[in-house]
């Protein structure tokens, strides 16, 4: 009979036991494990991301180097494209090179308005070819000497872009031109190469058929080689790309609905040389 009670004994507290492993199963170990798993899961989950980067990134057991040269080869260019698109746009509305010869030496009066007069008269002869009506009030519009510009050797490339408006012009068959004004502003005071770019804003009026007009604004962005697809074999070269601003076009008469009334505004760009130190560009 003692024995009994002993077996009871050992066999209820093997119960006891039992049920505290149960209990501390259910209520303390599982809630741990499942929390464990869950926090485990960010680092499978980078783990697994890391081994599909390490097979992509090996070869034969190495670093596939040939796929890094083309990473950095794709870089490289696509760090050049700003570059080449800033060498694009200087192309692009660069002025002929004896004139950006002049706008880096010392400027000489004379020099200049011999320059200016052989323009004008250019410019005379080519608009009667044309039958462009051309009067001599307009002519003598093109930029003068103004002996406060701290650089005024850039008159120059004003000239030239002022020569390449009327140019266009009078190679769009224009009927008359009946004002001309250019002004020439001073660049923002950068180093960068763009932002040294000083604006010359040309405000013009004339009076054109309306397929001359399509004509100009063709003409006007056009580059030298162009305006040769344009077939402008006799244009003068060194043409910069000049840009239009503003452009109000009005009809004549109801009689005459092909002909407008044009007033234009066009921009063109000169790149200033470098200044001494502390000398400003204007």
């Amino acid at each position: 009979m003692r024995s009994f009670f002993r077996w009871a004994q050992s066999n209820q507290g093997c119960m006891i036991l039992t049920g505290i492993i149960v209990i501390y199963y259910l209520l303390i170990y599982r809630p741990l494990s499942l929390r464990t798993q869950a926090l485990d899961q960010p680092l499978l989950r980078a783990w697994t991301l890391l081994e599909q980067v390490n097979q992509e990134s090996l070869t034969q057991d190495r670093l596939d180097l040939d796929h890094i040269s083309r990473g950095l080869q794709h870089l490289q260019s696509r760090l050049a494209h700003p570059t080449n698109a800033n060498q694009q746009l200087l192309s692009r509305i660069a002025i002929a090179t004896t004139y950006q010869e002049k706008t880096r030496q010392p400027f000489q009066l004379i020099d200049y308005q011999n320059e200016r007069q052989s323009v004008i008269e250019t410019l005379e002869t080519k608009a009667k070819t044309q039958n462009v009506q051309l009067p001599p009030g307009v002519l003598q519009s093109f930029p003068q000497h103004d002996s406060e510009k701290t650089t005024p050797q850039l008159i120059w490339a004003e000239l030239a872009l002022t020569k390449h408006l009327l140019h266009s012009m009078i190679a769009a068959q224009v009927e008359s031109i009946d004002s001309l004004k250019s002004t020439r502003q001073q660049p923002p005071p950068h180093s960068q190469t763009m932002a040294r770019l000083a604006p010359v804003r040309m405000e013009t009026s004339f009076r054109c058929q309306a397929d001359a007009l399509s004509r100009l604004m063709t003409f006007l962005p056009s580059t030298p080689s162009e305006m040769l697809e344009l077939d402008q074999t006799d244009y003068p070269p060194g043409k910069p790309s000049l840009f239009v601003d503003q452009i109000l076009a009005q009809k004549s008469s109801p009689e005459e609905p092909n002909q407008v009334n044009v007033w234009l505004t066009v921009v063109g760009f000169i790149l200033p040389p470098h200044p001494p130190s502390g000398q400003p560009t204007g």
